[in-house]
């Protein structure tokens, strides 16, 4: 796993580096940053798994960029002296919240589940697990009355707001669900299902229309507009192409 602590505190950095390598043991990189420059700069260019960000590194538009940006490639772990910026950890989804002191060992538990989300990443694109797994053929939602079983072929898209999901699909509306979007980003089969945005996971098969207006966006089934970010949208086009190449 390829790790970035970013803080413009030594003793900071110095105390989640040291728990990092204590707690861990599939490191593949464990590097620093002691401001918002650097730690822009390295998610530039380096491989990205886990950021953990010590707030506030620095104020404004810079800070929420980095934590905004490949929000499809790495999780976030936020620590902050008080609860003022829960709000930011809520915007960009981080996958945890921490006060100082730091509770070591819930930080502890929470770079276990990391760690073990990644896992199922990897696994996700292992041609071996791809090749003797099969991918599930329906979503199993719990709900106050049960459980709601969701073929896959009838999710037109999933928003996401945090550690919560709302799966809409055609003809039986909307679920909610406890899952974050992440989680089903990894379940669900890549070659149909695309992150277009940070709150946003589509069914390819479900677009009516891709528009270059608003700064870009896709008509869905059901006439929702869902905007893609500027970062995605080249990536976006080519999953487009290679998913209906034949029909071009």
């Amino acid at each position: 796993m390829n790790i970035l602590v970013a803080s413009n505190d030594f003793n900071t950095r110095n105390l989640v580096t040291r728990m990092i390598r204590s707690y861990l043991d599939c490191i593949d990189s464990l590097e620093e940053a002691s401001d918002i420059n650097t730690a822009i700069e390295f998610s530039h260019h380096n491989k990205l798994d886990l950021l953990v960000v010590d707030v506030p590194l620095d104020k404004g538009f810079e800070l929420e960029s980095l934590l905004h940006e490949k929000n499809k490639l790495f999780q976030t772990i936020i620590i902050s002296e008080t609860d003022g910026f829960a709000y930011l950890a809520f915007k960009c989804q981080a996958f945890d919240y921490f006060l100082k002191p730091i509770n070591a060992e819930k930080f502890c538990v929470t770079l276990t589940r990391v760690s073990d989300l990644r896992k199922q990443d990897l696994n996700r694109y292992d041609p071996v697990t791809r090749k003797t797994s099969k991918k599930p053929q329906k979503l199993v939602i719990p709900s106050s009355e049960g459980l709601d079983l969701v073929s896959i072929k009838e999710i037109i898209y999933i928003e996401g707001d945090g550690h919560y999901s709302s799966i809409f699909t055609k003809v039986r509306g909307s679920f909610i669900s406890s899952k974050g979007l992440r989680e089903y980003e990894i379940v669900l089969p890549e070659a149909c299902f695309f992150r277009v945005h940070q709150s946003y996971l589509i069914n390819l098969d479900k677009v009516l229309k891709v528009c270059r207006e608003d700064g870009g966006f896709v008509l869905m089934e059901g006439q929702k507009k869902i905007p893609i970010a500027r970062r995605r949208q080249k990536e976006f086009m080519e999953k487009i192409m290679d998913r209906f190449h034949d029909f071009i």
